[in-house]
């Protein structure tokens, strides 16, 4: 949890409803930088002129957004010919299910993992239905990175 919104006397009417902290959540996107800003906001607030509630907003990265805090990384992934800017899909082979899928900038990407365990890494470029498939690859330091080429 990031902040919260507690219940507090406002002085309005009726209190029943303004004393229990209630309000509306606003998150804004930025693509060119992927933060992702969370805003909560008082019910009576305009968010053009007033103030959202107090330890609010908070602002976090795309990739923070998820487990890359848990600090378990697979090898680097290089895109070594032929793809600008591609799609990285991680799959943990365990429950067939995607850990995370990203767009990559550039052509490096170091993925996450929530667990130690075996996965699928797919890097492509879902409009061209282009990819790539890596099999069984695994946390560690076994390998520093993996070369793919289109």
């Amino acid at each position: 949890m990031w902040a919260a919104a507690n219940p507090y006397k406002t002085g309005r009417k009726p209190a029943i409803l303004y004393d229990r902290a209630p309000g509306y959540g606003i998150i804004r996107f930025n693509r060119d930088t992927r933060e992702i800003r969370l805003e909560c906001w008082p019910r009576w607030e305009d968010p053009a002129t007033g103030k959202p509630y107090a330890d609010w907003p908070i602002t976090i990265s795309q990739v923070e957004n998820g487990g890359s805090s848990h600090g378990i990384f697979l090898p680097e992934i290089r895109v070594v010919h032929g793809l600008q800017d591609p799609v990285v899909q991680v799959i943990d082979e365990a429950t067939n299910e995607p850990v995370h899928t990203l767009r990559i900038k550039g052509n490096t990407y170091r993925p996450w993992v929530l667990r130690d365990g075996s996965y699928t890494v797919r890097v492509g470029d879902p409009d061209a239905g282009s990819w790539k498939t890596l099999t069984h690859v695994r946390p560690g330091k076994s390998q520093a990175y993996l070369d793919v080429s289109f």
